[in-house]
């Protein structure tokens, strides 16, 4: 028995010998980059942008209440909730026989009061001027005491009224004035005050600015200047459609308004002296004047009876019901603006330093799937909110409200921070970090290996891999190249798929990226450069 069992192990040990010399004797198989099955990205040219992601909701931009502006029964109510209603359209109708009672009277009243004036002043010279037409009086240049005559041959009249609001500059025209952009919103300044103006015209000759604020001094200087900062020239401000005020004859006994006054059509700017005018004349003049005055106030009394939208949108509440009186201050209806919506975008506060307003941004509803919105940032809220140990700030933005976009529906959106364009650009994957350093592997070729497939033909080396001494040869292979394929990059912009390449590759280079379905890059591990595993 034991002389069979050592012929067994004289055999068994013959033929390991055989095997081994036939294994020295057969060269190991050749490693080559098909082999090692990694996937690769050429590094190429494209455009980049980086956004920072937020989440929130749609607002309604403007909510207006409205109010009665008088004391009323309810007469008719035109509207219901969920209407849709204009600007100025009516909504509820107040009545006050109180007001119409007061509007007859004093209607009535003036009536008699002219058919007395018409009989008492047949023949007789006028006692006031007038004004013809509503407006600002800007030159008073007659004073108690004057002559009219003596006044009006030296200033062309006894005084000016500006009858629409504005004045104007008109500047000697540049020669470039062919160029110009008109109309342009431009700067004037007036003193120490800046009015936003409106270039209105240009020839060779003149440009012509108007501004909408008539309180100025006629004649005071101007300066105007573009908006974003240049001169344009300027000149005095001038009265743009002026009303001059004159009379026939006789004596200024006193000046009844001030320069600057607003007045209505008919207000007595001047009282004559008169000798012929009986003081009962004056008397009636100044009741009349007050019975209109008195008709006026309560025409708009009665105006301010019809409860009108104030913006367009949709009606959200209305409270009046028919027969019903309201008094004046009470809230009667609830206006919501649909035309534009509110976005209030909730933005982590590692993020929101990037944004600014003017940046663009792509928005996602949720109830509206498929479409995108495209909006710019309006501004940030420097308030935050913390919940959950996380702070986020609100970046507002606005949409013309289209596509049954209704208040409170939830959003998320995109807003674009940097761009780069004809960037180079190579996959995030492909990026390895070591240290403050970003590093990528360029992809091997065939002529990388031939080096480390001779090194392995040495006999000491393959005893060491048949022992088991080594890993599996392809990673092996690619431990042994890896620290002559990496390569120190700078890296610019990154986005969630690309990143920026300021320095290090050039465009056509090819850059390994690891494969979570391959083992082979990841039993690698991430190489130094230089040869050791991190």
């Amino acid at each position: 028995m034991k002389t069979w069992l050592k012929v067994l192990l004289i055999v068994l040990g013959a033929a390991a010998l055989v095997v081994l010399g036939i294994s020295l004797l057969v060269p190991p198989r050749a490693v080559t980059v098909d082999a090692l099955g990694l996937d690769a990205a050429a590094v190429q040219r494209g455009n980049i942008q980086v956004t920072v992601h937020g989440t929130g909701m749609l607002e309604v931009d403007e909510v207006r209440d409205v109010y009665a502006q008088a004391t009323g029964r309810v007469a008719e109510v035109y509207k219901e909730e969920g209407d849709t209603v204009q600007a100025g359209e009516l909504l509820a109708l107040l009545q006050s026989e109180t007001l119409e009672d007061t509007l007859r009277s004093t209607s009535d009243d003036l009536y008699v009061k002219d058919l007395e004036l018409a009989t008492t002043r047949q023949g007789r010279a006028v006692t006031a001027i007038r004004a013809t037409m509503a407006g600002r009086v800007k030159l008073l240049n007659a004073r108690k005491g004057d002559d009219m005559n003596t006044v009006q041959k030296q200033y062309g009249a006894l005084a000016v009224l500006s009858t629409d609001g504005r004045m104007r500059v008109e500047l000697p025209a540049p020669a470039d004035w062919a160029s110009l952009e008109v109309p342009q919103t431009v700067k004037v300044s007036i003193g120490s005050q800046v009015e936003s103006g409106t270039l209105l015209s240009a020839d060779d000759k003149l440009l012509t600015v108007l501004i909408q604020n008539d309180t100025y001094t006629p004649g005071e200087r101007a300066i105007v200047r573009s908006e974003a900062g240049a001169e344009m020239g300027n000149a005095p401000l001038i009265i743009n459609k002026p009303l001059l005020i004159n009379g026939v004859s006789g004596k200024i006994r006193s000046v009844n308004v001030d320069e600057n006054d607003k007045v209505r059509a008919q207000d007595r700017l001047f009282t004559l002296e008169d000798d012929a005018v009986s003081l009962d004349v004056e008397k009636q003049l100044l009741a009349r004047d007050a019975l209109q005055r008195k008709l006026d106030d309560t025409r708009k009394d009665i105006a301010e009876l019809e409860i009108r939208s104030p913006i367009t949108g949709v009606l959200a509440a209305i409270s009046p019901k028919v027969g019903a009186t309201v008094q004046d201050g009470t809230q009667v209806a609830t206006v919501i603006q649909t035309d534009r919506a509110k976005v209030r975008l909730a933005v982590d506060e590692l993020d929101v330093a990037a944004v600014y307003p003017g940046q663009n941004a792509t928005l996602k509803i949720d109830a509206i799937p498929g479409k995108r919105y495209e909006t710019t940032v309006d501004r940030v809220l420097p308030v935050g909110e913390r919940a959950n140990d996380i702070t986020s700030y609100n970046v507002l933005m606005y949409l013309d409200a289209r596509d049954n976009m209704l208040p409170y529906m939830s959003l998320a959106g995109d807003i674009v921070v940097a761009t780069a364009d004809n960037a180079l650009l190579v996959p995030v994957a492909a990026l390895q970090t070591v240290g403050d350093d970003k590093y990528v592997m360029l992809m091997p070729t065939d002529a990388d290996l031939v080096g480390y497939n001779a090194n392995m033909r040495r006999p000491a080396n393959r005893m060491m891999t048949m022992a088991g001494a080594s890993q599996n040869d392809d990673v092996a292979a690619l431990q042994a190249i890896a620290p002559q394929l990496m390569r120190r990059v700078e890296v610019g912009l990154i986005s969630s798929e690309y990143a920026q390449i300021v320095s290090g590759l050039n465009e056509g280079e090819r850059v390994v990226l690891p494969r979570s379905t391959s083992n082979l890059f990841t039993m690698m591990g991430g190489m130094r450069p230089g040869g050791a595993l991190q």
